[in-house]
């Protein structure tokens, strides 16, 4: 039985939105406040009706795959005021219930469209008719799932793209691999990392024939693949991008060099600059999350027109690393941030790379202080001529008064002290 609180909500939903219909409000009228609480009471009504029809059975993998068959129709159907409100009405709905694009939804689920398809014939047909549903795609897959369970997830992402029709795409392609802990795994996972990725390339063809239509990507997999990803993408903007392992391999991989409109790019952990060539020059924001400082010179030097950029600095004591090139003054970087990679060893040192920079626009900066002296910092900012209105210093040894006498022209200075393992701001210090 549906529950009383949820079928009053609905109830007076439907009747607003009668309301709303009669008075010849249009689509387009019928949206913020109004289709807010309209999608919200057809949510609740939505959940409640899972939980009476399907039960648990939404969460399997093969009960999403599969299409809504019924020859009768169901107690929904009979009872569901839902079928009162006009086709294009649901599908704002529809699209509301859905995260926010470019943010992609689980492929399966109670947050999935492919679940506005499971709740009767009626809405199924209003689903299959709108792409904006089917435009943003999430394909997310753990590297000891089996063949039968990959060729599921494949026909899964066939079908909606095919559903999408012209609408630009948001996807994630991820081929989750090792713990982001374990760099090199041991020689018997590896191969079966290996043998799992074969099926890699049927995933990345797939999408590969809609790729004028890429707007928001995110593409992790095994290096040995990515070579693949070629060809004309005049819409894409973002762009996530890495191998899930570190390849074993020298060989440099030209990629994305169609894609005029690629502003922002975020590298993953297991990137090395050394083995890729993107479009650099035409960036504007640029997100590292685990490089060698090296690397992160060698960026700044071809990414010349970026205007913020947060790098993750891991160590190395390989000494081929420790000499750091020349960088060009950047007269576009607004905002940068360099911090300690996730997982790297405290001994992390970027002083070298700010000791480099000289970056006139800057207006905010923030730096990982064990490494990074206050007369390093004096030094930057007389040589950049720049105006800070903000400085961030993480794991400090100092306090924040010393910093603000140094610094008394920027107007938002943050310290967070190093105390014992843990780091805390200087504000949270002095509210005890």
């Amino acid at each position: 039985m549906i529950d009383r609180h949820c079928h009053s909500d609905w109830a007076l939903t439907v009747i607003f939105s009668r309301k709303l219909f009669v008075s010849q409000h249009t689509v387009e009228e019928f949206t913020g406040k109004h289709l807010k609480g309209v999608y919200t009471g057809v949510l609740r009504f939505l959940l409640c009706t899972i939980a009476m029809e399907l039960n648990d059975s939404l969460t399997s993998d093969s009960s999403t795959t599969t299409e809504f068959q019924s020859t009768q129709p169901s107690e929904l159907e009979r009872i569901s005021p839902v079928l009162d409100l006009p086709p294009e009405i649901v599908s704002e709905i529809f699209t509301n219930f859905l995260p926010l694009y470019p943010e992609c939804p689980p492929s399966f689920g109670i947050y999935s469209p492919m679940l506005l398809c499971r709740i009767c014939r009626h809405w199924r047909a209003i689903a299959l008719k709108c792409p904006v549903l089917w435009r943003a795609i999430s394909i997310r897959i753990p590297w000891t799932q089996s063949d039968d369970t990959l060729a599921r997830h494949l026909e899964v992402l066939k079908s909606w793209l095919a559903r999408s029709g012209d609408c630009p795409l948001s996807f994630t392609l991820d081929f989750e691999g090792f713990s982001q802990n374990i760099m090199f795994p041991p020689r018997r996972e590896f191969e079966r990392f290996n043998q799992k990725s074969t099926f890699s390339p049927r995933f990345l063809q797939t999408v590969l024939l809609h790729c004028r239509r890429w707007e928001h990507v995110q593409i992790c997999m095994h290096f040995q693949h990515l070579h693949l990803v070629q060809g004309d993408m005049p819409r894409l903007q973002s762009l996530t991008f890495g191998p899930r392992i570190f390849p074993s391999t020298d060989e440099q991989l030209h990629l994305f060099d169609q894609a005029p409109g690629l502003k922002r790019v975020t590298l993953t952990r297991y990137f090395l600059f050394s083995l890729y060539r993107l479009p650099w020059a035409q960036l504007t924001h640029l997100d590292g999350h685990y490089l060698y400082e090296i690397e992160c010179a060698e960026l700044l030097r071809d990414a010349t027109n970026l205007v913020r950029c947060t790098f993750g600095i891991c160590y190395s004591e390989d000494p081929e690393y420790s000499v750091i090139p020349a960088v060009p003054g950047h007269n576009h970087l607004r905002h940068l941030i360099l911090r300690r990679g996730e997982g790297s060893i405290p001994q992390v040192d970027s002083s070298q790379l700010l000791d480099g920079l000289t970056l006139p626009a800057l207006c905010s900066l923030e730096v990982y202080g064990p490494c990074i002296t206050l007369r390093s910092l004096k030094e930057f900012v007389t040589r950049s001529h720049c105006i800070l209105q903000e400085l961030r210093v993480v794991d400090s040894s100092e306090e924040e008064e010393i910093y603000r006498e140094a610094f008394p022209f920027i107007r938002d200075i943050i310290v967070e002290l190093v105390v014992g393992d843990d780091a805390m701001t200087s504000e949270e210090e002095a509210g005890g």
